[in-house]
């Protein structure tokens, strides 16, 4: 018997139907090289190229044979299906073709849009200017009450003095890596999207990893990806993010574990540790 996939966790892209003009005009090599590369471009339609040329990228993470792609790329970007643009592959149709008459479409929109805009939002902001989340972070400190965590990144962190970027780096890497590599990258993308620079600074996404590393993986994961899919429009920040992760956890506790209906849709805030935005009543 095969391996049972979970279809509702499963990424997949959209292969349209018509045969348009264009997808004639590309010919059986064009229509292979863009139904294969659509399969590995990321949520906001963008192959990093890393340095190399198109073709290598492309022969890469498709397997393709290079008489193929020579052909079919060049097709492609001849009719502008792909464009090279700093250092990037790029499908200008990607997020129309693939959001159409989605739900929550407009908003799915608005962060593809935005993130397709920076070209690193997990880098550390260096504007003076920061936001009013990005100061309240700095003055945030550790309730000394808490039980000591178990994660070696989570303890001994009171009254010390503020680690160097280079241990900030080590420890974000350690709580990362107990997470799915491409869901964590995209919750800290879409926890950016509510800074007026479109980027989160390091030692905010650290505080973050060690508020989700109070909660299981299982939690976070599922918690993550409803913040990503449904809520990351710029508007709703990692203290939404939080809540889902603390709705999930009471909902699986009250089931005793036994009963999974789904993932949290709104988030549960607890008014005497985390406050709660906009005033909102739980």
């Amino acid at each position: 018997m095969g391996v049972i996939v979970d279809w509702s966790n499963e990424r997949y892209v959209r292969i349209y139907t018509r045969d348009s003009i264009t997808w004639k005009r590309l010919g059986w090599k064009g229509q292979t090289v863009l139904m294969h590369v659509t399969r590995r471009l990321d949520r906001s339609g963008v192959l990093d190229l890393n340095g190399v040329s198109p073709y290598e990228a492309v022969e890469l993470v498709t397997d393709l044979p290079s008489e193929v792609i020579e052909d079919g790329l060049s097709k492609c970007l001849e009719l502008e299906v792909f464009i090279e643009d700093d250092g990037r592959l790029l499908m200008p149709n990607y997020l129309p073709a693939q959001e159409a008459v989605a739900s929550n479409a407009e908003r799915q929109r608005r962060w593809r849009s935005k993130k397709r805009g920076t070209n690193n939002s997990n880098e550390t902001s260096t504007n003076s200017n920061k936001t009013s989340t990005d100061r309240n972070e700095s003055n945030v400190t550790r309730n000394e009450n808490n039980p000591v965590l178990n994660h070696p990144c989570l303890t001994n962190r009171t009254n010390q003095l503020p680690d160097s970027p280079e241990s900030v780096s080590r420890q974000i890497k350690e709580l990362e890596s107990r997470y799915d590599a491409d869901l964590i990258r995209e919750t800290r993308d879409a926890c950016a999207l509510s800074r007026k620079s479109g980027r989160m600074a390091d030692s905010a996404w650290l505080k973050v990893l060690e508020r989700l590393g109070k909660h299981s993986v299982d939690d976070v994961a599922v918690s993550a990806r409803t913040f990503v899919d449904r809520h990351a429009d710029g508007q709703k920040d990692e203290n939404y993010l939080l809540g889902i992760v603390r709705g999930q956890g009471k909902k699986k506790k009250s089931s005793g574990g036994l009963f999974d209906s789904g993932p949290v849709e709104e988030p549960y805030f607890d008014n005497e540790r985390f406050g709660r935005p906009d005033g909102a009543e739980r």
